[in-house]
């Protein structure tokens, strides 16, 4: 009888730890209420954190109250979280450094205020979720009177360096210097706060700047206006390695959620972005 009962425990923590050994093997799939999870590469539900980098300097898309990292996107980041069962590790990295990050693998997404463009495309894929435009941001008063790109002969611009508004900047440089005219003297600094203070500190006339960000600072400095109209329609979109298919695939799936069951229509309309707003995600929308 002693040996039949030690045989049976031998038996019951035998199959305990076999029992222990499979429970290991499940931990990997979708936690509760987080079907999207299995949609994760391997590595990202094995680290249990999906590490996104941005440039924090950038409201009301992303950006620092305090030690604190606010701001539309930072939203998103959240609500994307939340849908693939993961935490969300941010780094500001600064704009540059955004691509070099994918990769080298030191971030799994790049997103903030990040501009879909056919040049960036060749280096990186992106899932695009909102619409935006460019607008001139000009010096309180508009003392140059611009309204528009073809007013820019002769004028200086600050950008951040590697940024569509830095892009759109050579090219009316080149367009004034095309048509005979005084270049556009294009100050690119280190990132958006950066090219800011140019603006206050009047060493530059406007900035080619993203509508939501050149409305937000019209609201709230006393150093410039938003002029003319706003032009160049573009995506904003957050961008994975271009061989890393299956990440792709999950964040479509959680934009795709977040649209569905309404929190990102709530963060647009928290940060007064409705305009923005698209109906579904699209991968490299960006045509130019």
């Amino acid at each position: 009888m002693k040996r039949a009962v030690a045989l049976g425990a031998v038996c019951t923590a035998v199959a305990l730890t076999l029992s222990a050994c499979g429970s290991g093997t499940s931990a990997k799939s979708a936690p509760s209420g987080n079907p999207l999870y299995d949609k994760l590469p391997k590595s990202v539900q094995d680290a249990g954190t999906l590490k996104i980098g941005g440039s924090a300097t950038i409201a009301p898309y992303l950006y620092q109250t305090g030690s604190k990292v606010v701001g539309f996107e930072k939203d998103l980041m959240d609500a994307l979280g939340k849908e693939l069962g993961v935490k969300i590790q941010f780094s500001d990295t600064g704009f540059p450094a955004l691509v070099p990050g994918l990769q080298s693998r030191k971030i799994d997404v790049a997103m903030g205020d990040f501009t879909d463009t056919k040049e960036r495309q060749q280096a990186v894929t992106f899932v695009d979720y909102t619409t935006g435009y460019q607008t001139l941001f000009v010096q309180k008063g508009n003392p140059k009177k611009l309204r528009s790109t073809d007013d820019l002969c002769g004028t200086s611009l600050a950008a951040a360096v590697g940024s569509l508004s830095a892009q759109l900047a050579e090219r009316a440089n080149t367009k004034c210097k095309d048509a005979g005219k005084q270049g556009v003297k294009v100050l690119q600094l280190e990132d958006a706060a950066a090219a800011m203070i140019q603006m206050r500190t009047k060493r530059a006339d406007a900035m080619l700047i993203d509508f939501v960000i050149g409305r937000h600072l019209a609201r709230t400095s006393q150093y410039g206006d938003v002029a003319g109209d706003p032009f160049y329609q573009q995506f904003h979109g957050a961008a994975v390695r271009k061989d890393n298919g299956e990440l792709r695939d999950a964040l479509v799936a959680a934009f795709k959620e977040i649209i569905r069951n309404g929190s990102y229509g709530k963060i647009l309309k928290k940060w007064d972005m409705q305009k923005l707003a698209m109906s579904a995600p699209i991968v490299n929308a960006a045509k130019s």
